[in-house]
C-alpha cells in the first residue's frame, strides 16, 4: 500500500510499518500505472489555497524504489488521479473547475470544466460514466460542498452535462467503487465514508467519526480485498474499514 504524508511518498506494510520512498513539495493522490509504477500528484512549491492562482503543479511517475521516471508540470494544483484503460489518466484540480487528461507521453489537455472544485474521480465499469466528488462550494468565501456528480462519457470524452448523483455528507474527497458498481466517498468534513448506489441513489454510512478522511483504496496483495484502507489528512492515520465486498479492478 502506498500513501503520501509529510511531503513524501511512503510504502505501508500490512503490519502498519512505513518506509520512505521519495520526497515531494506536497502530498496528494496516488494511482498505480503500468506493471509497477506510481503516479503521484504534487501541488508544487506554491498552491492556490495559500498563494493564489499558479501553474507549478506536478504529477510524478515513480518506480517503487523512488526513481522519478516521468513528470508532468503545468497543472495548478493536481489532486486525484484516475488511470484509464489505455494508460492515459485524468487528474483533478480542486482549487478551480478543471479536470485534465494526460496521455502516456505526458501531453496534457483540458478534459472538463463542468464541475466546480473536483476532487475524487472514479469510472463506472462500462466506462460510460465518470463519478466526480465536488469538495468545495467556493474558496472565497470558503464553503464545503455535499455533492457527487455523474458525468456521462462517450468514447472516453464528456458527452453532456453532469447529473447529480447525491447531495449528502460534506466535503467529498477521494472516491472508490466496488465490483457491484457502488460508489464510496471519503466525506472529509463530516468524517464519514458513504456508499452510494447509482441505480437508486441509496446512501449508506459505512463508517463515521473519521473527521479528515481523505483517500480510499480497496485492499490488494497482502491487504484484505474486502476492506477499504482510508487515509486521514488531519490525524495522519490510515484506517482499515471492513466492507465485505471487493473493489472494482482499476485500470493501470
Amino acid at each position: 500500500l502506498y500513501a503520501t504524508c509529510d511531503h513524501s511518498l511512503w510504502r505501508i506494510f500490512p503490519d502498519g510499518e512505513a518506509a520512505w520512498v521519495a520526497d515531494m513539495d506536497s502530498n496528494l493522490g496516488v494511482a498505480a500505472v503500468g506493471e509497477r509504477d506510481l503516479l503521484v500528484a504534487d501541488f508544487g512549491p506554491i498552491n492556490a489555497f495559500d498563494h493564489g492562482p499558479n501553474d507549478d503543479g506536478v504529477v510524478w511517475r515513480f518506480t517503487p524504489e523512488g526513481v522519478a521516471s516521468q513528470h508532468l508540470p503545468g497543472i495548478g494544483d493536481p489532486n486525484f488521479i484516475a488511470v484509464r484503460d489505455d494508460g492515459s489518466y485524468l487528474v483533478s484540480d480542486d482549487a478551480v473547475d478543471e479536470i485534465w487528461l494526460v496521455q502516456p507521453d505526458g501531453a496534457a489537455s483540458l478534459f472538463s470544466q463542468a464541475i466546480d472544485h473536483p476532487n475524487g474521480l472514479v469510472f463506472s465499469e462500462d466506462r460510460e460514466t465518470l463519478y466526480v466528488a465536488q469538495i468545495f462550494e467556493s474558496l472565497v468565501p470558503f464553503a464545503w460542498d455535499d455533492r457527487i456528480w455523474a458525468l456521462p462519457l462517450d468514447g472516453g470524452q464528456p458527452a453532456g452535462d453532469p447529473e447529480l448523483l447525491v447531495a449528502s455528507g460534506e466535503g467529498h474527497d477521494g472516491l472508490a467503487m466496488d465490483h457491484l458498481g457502488r460508489v464510496y466517498s471519503a466525506s472529509n468534513n463530516s468524517g464519514q465514508i458513504l456508499r452510494v448506489d447509482p441505480t437508486d441513489g441509496t446512501v449508506v454510512v459505512v463508517a463515521e467519526g473519521m473527521n479528515g478522511v481523505a483517500s480510499l483504496a480497496f485492499g490488494l496483495g497482502d491487504f484484505d480485498p474486502l476492506t477499504i484502507y482510508a487515509t486521514n489528512h488531519r490525524t495522519g492515520d490510515i484506517s482499515a474499514v471492513y466492507v465485505g465486498v471487493e473493489g472494482l479492478p482499476l485500470a493501470r
